[in-house]
C-alpha cells in the first residue's frame, strides 16, 4: 500500500478548527499515523477536528477504527461541542460509512468552508 501523509491546517470560523489533511491509504500499515497525529492535536487542545479524506483513495477497516479512535477522543474531552467532521471521503467510504452506521455519529460534508461554520 502508499504511504501515509498527513498535514494539520488552522482554520477560523465561529470556533477554531483543525484539519487533519490525508493523502494516502489508511490501512494496516499506516493507520497508526493517523492515530499518533489525531492523539497529538487533541491532546495540544484541539476540540474541533476535520478529517480530510479528499485524497485518500482507500480505507481499510483500520482506517474506519482509526477514525472511531478519533470520534471517541474527543468525545471525552472537556468540551460538549467537541466532534470530528468529514470532508470529501469517497463515494466506496461512504458507502461503508452508512453500513457500519458511522454517518450517524459523524457529519459528511462536500465543501470545507460549510464543514468549518458547522462547528
Amino acid at each position: 500500500m502508499g504511504e501515509l501523509n498527513i498535514r494539520v491546517s488552522q482554520m477560523e470560523g465561529k470556533l477554531p478548527v483543525s484539519v487533519l489533511h490525508v493523502s494516502g491509504d489508511i490501512d494496516a500499515s499506516s493507520h497508526q499515523d493517523l492515530d499518533n497525529k489525531a492523539i497529538e492535536i487533541i491532546e495540544a487542545g484541539a476540540q474541533h477536528v476535520i478529517l480530510d479524506l479528499t485524497d485518500v483513495s482507500y480505507m481499510s477497516s483500520a482506517g474506519f477504527r482509526s477514525m472511531h479512535k478519533i470520534h471517541v477522543a474527543l468525545q471525552a474531552s472537556a468540551s460538549e461541542t467537541a466532534c470530528l467532521k468529514l470532508l470529501k471521503p469517497s463515494e466506496e467510504i461512504r458507502r461503508l460509512m452508512k453500513t457500519i452506521g458511522f454517518d450517524v455519529h459523524i457529519s459528511i460534508y462536500d465543501d470545507l468552508t460549510r464543514a468549518v461554520d458547522a462547528f
